[in-house]
Formats: C-alpha cells, structure tokens, sequence
C-alpha cells in the first residue's frame, strides 16, 4: 500500500500514512485540514527509486511557470539545482517550498535520501520515508505583570487586612496561582 503525506498549511508539519490509491484522509492540525501531498518516495534502489520521476526539466512538463518558481526559490537560498536533478516537495523542510535539500542529485539518490532524513530525524527504510511531525517549542514563559500582580495583592489585603505583614509571601502565592502551568 503506497504512502501518502499530508501537510499543514498553517505550521508547515507533515504527516505520512499508508492507504489505498483513491482513499484520502481527512486530518486536521492547527484547527484545518491538511493537505494531500505527493507519495512518499519508496527506497530500494537508485533505479528504481528514480523510476518514472523524471529529471527537473521532465518533472515540470509545460509548467514552465512553476519551474522558474521552485529554481528562484532554490536560488534565493544559495542553491542552483543541476537540471539532472529530481525535486521531491515532500522532502521540503516545512514552510520551504523550493527547499534546496528537496533536489535530489541523480548520482546517488537513495544515500542522499537517507542522509537527509538521518539528519532531519525521519524514519527512513527502504520502503518509506516517514516525516516526524514538527515539534513546535512550547510557547516562551511569560512572567505575569507586575501591575497586575500589585493589583491582585492589594485586592487581597483589602479583603482580609491581617494579609498585610505576609506582601512578599502573598505575592509569590498570586503568581504561582495565576501564571501560565
């Protein structure tokens, strides 16, 4: 059963699941569908690996257009694609259409796949390549307001004056209760 990626368009992960031909998937992240993407690639060897997909000038057929596109996009970022070479989007880093990495030189395509995935943290055997959803970083700890914090104190000694002579304890108390987990 061949694989299929799917994309988020919002943050750029990628899923890979294996399922028939004419089925699709319905996943969702970021709160939105993602996308279809093109099968993952099998690696078995450079041949056949390389089977029906065609050199760069091939991959692209009349769509001229969108050749000049991923090229500029390469070239933008350092990298000027032999027109030897395969483009694969589905080994784009996310949120880089016209990754650099994605042009597959056709000199040894299997190890350099390999390599690539070894080095992005794939699952990558000689069937499948499979994209790790992209682990965002948590978001930055924030230290609460310290207007706020005066408020929520005073707010707490005007109810209950005896809290007067414990500010510090009762402030470090306000902050652990209300900050972010």
């Amino acid at each position: 059963m061949p694989s299929y990626n799917y994309k988020c368009d919002q943050c750029g992960a990628v899923e890979c699941h294996q399922h028939a031909p004419a089925e699709r998937l319905s996943l969702k992240c970021c709160g939105h569908l993602m996308a279809w993407q093109f099968p993952a690639p099998a690696l078995r060897t450079n041949t056949t690996f390389l089977a029906n997909r065609g050199t760069l000038d091939k991959q692209f057929g009349t769509d001229t257009a969108g050749m000049k596109k991923t090229l500029a996009a390469a070239k933008r970022r350092g990298h000027t694609p032999n027109m030897n070479d395969v483009y694969m989007p589905t080994l784009c880093a996310p949120g880089r259409p016209g990754d650099p990495e994605a042009f597959i030189p056709a000199d040894d395509p299997v190890g350099y796949v390999k390599r690539l995935c070894k080095k992005r943290n794939w699952a990558c055997d000689d069937d499948q390549i499979k994209a790790k959803r992209s682990q965002r970083p948590p978001p930055p700890r924030v230290p609460m307001a310290e207007k706020i914090v005066r408020a929520r104190v005073n707010e707490a000694v005007a109810r209950d004056p005896s809290l007067a002579p414990k500010r510090a304890r009762l402030r470090e108390e306000i902050i652990v209760k209300h900050s972010r987990k």
